[in-house]
């Protein structure tokens, strides 16, 4: 597989700012309806945050942060992580495979923190990761794995979620020992779209210390209750609203089923059930 990928790419830069590596395009659902009630300085602190942060497991293995940079718009913003490139005999070694690996790994574990902190605050964010080549040079970013994310965000994702193209999921086919990290963090919808599950996948990041993660469930269903408190009237938001309610509740029930015991976590009471659904 990485042959084709590599085969799809020159393996020199060229154009000069050319890259190959990850694409993440995130929007804010409601910004504008938020940002008049923010100070600006707040909205900047908030994009770059979610711009800058890395939950990074590759530091663990040796292997150093991938780098990564980020260019905001007025309600989205763009992070591109290089993973670098390779003649055909390094493409499939076991190294490099690792090293992509790990740099999918941060960037999906990176998101999820990020989109359970901004959901807490009522803030809901909708996105798309790719992978492929892309230009950046300063404020600009461009290219085939910028069109396609920005593609999968605004025609397939649809509701509050952050989506998976289906080259990362073939890619991560080839590292089977690693399969069950992404099986709690990622998870196909039944229009058989991969998203990054951040509620469930937040639970098992440290299963020994839940204090945090209950605080970010009542987080997670206080926001819910005041965004549902009322019935929207517009179809569209309404629709973005049911899915984040199934979603916080199916994933409430099956952690309900299949968590230790010794969690010891009273589930039912985190449920959400707005008055108008």
């Amino acid at each position: 597989m990485l042959h084709e990928l590599w085969q799809k790419s020159p393996p020199k830069r060229s154009p000069e700012n050319r890259r190959f590596g990850l694409v993440s395009w995130v929007d804010w659902l409601g910004f504008s309806q938020f940002a008049w009630k923010v100070p600006s300085n707040e909205l900047e602190k908030m994009l770059r945050y979610a711009g800058n942060y890395t939950r990074s497991a590759s530091t663990h293995f040796g292997m150093g942060t991938p780098p990564r940079e980020f260019v905001k718009f007025q309600d989205s913003l763009v992070r591109c992580t290089e993973i670098g490139w390779a003649d055909d005999e390094e493409a499939d070694t076991l190294d490099h495979i690792q090293k992509w690996y790990l740099a999918i790994s941060d960037e999906v574990a990176s998101l999820r923190d990020i989109q359970l902190n901004f959901a807490g605050e009522g803030i809901l964010l909708r996105g798309a990761v790719t992978l492929g080549l892309y230009d950046l040079a300063e404020d600009v970013v461009h290219g085939p794995a910028v069109n396609r994310a920005i593609d999968a965000e605004s025609s397939y994702a649809k509701f509050p979620r952050i989506v998976l193209e289906s080259t990362i999921l073939e890619f991560l086919s080839m590292a089977p020992a690693h399969t069950h990290w992404f099986d709690l963090n990622v998870r196909t919808a039944e229009d058989g779209l991969p998203f990054i599950d951040y509620l469930r996948g937040a639970a098992f990041e440290a299963p020994w210390d839940l204090t945090w993660y209950a605080e970010a469930l009542e987080k997670h269903k206080f926001s819910l209750d005041r965004l549902t408190a009322k019935r929207p009237g517009d179809e569209r938001v309404e629709a973005k609203l049911r899915w984040l309610v199934d979603y916080h509740n199916h994933t409430i029930e099956q952690l309900a089923s299949s968590a230790p015991r010794s969690w010891e976590l009273d589930w039912p009471t985190f449920g959400c059930a707005p008055s108008w659904m």
